[in-house]
């Protein structure tokens, strides 16, 4: 019963991001674009903070 809730959880998912961008479709790119900014800027930090961490435990 779990696999049939995860994919059609999933679908869902899929057929409300298609219709965001029917509907919306500068709005969706706004989103997306603003998503992508946030994720990279976590994933640099992350990155940054393991340098920092990994440089340290060589001092």
């Amino acid at each position: 019963m779990d696999g049939v809730l995860k994919k059609g959880l999933g679908v869902l998912v899929i057929v409300f991001l298609l219709f965001w961008l029917v509907q919306d479709p500068s709005g969706f790119a706004h989103s997306a674009k603003s998503t992508g900014a946030s994720l990279w800027d976590l994933l640099t930090k992350l990155f940054d903070s393991s340098i920092s961490f990994i440089k340290s435990l060589s001092k």
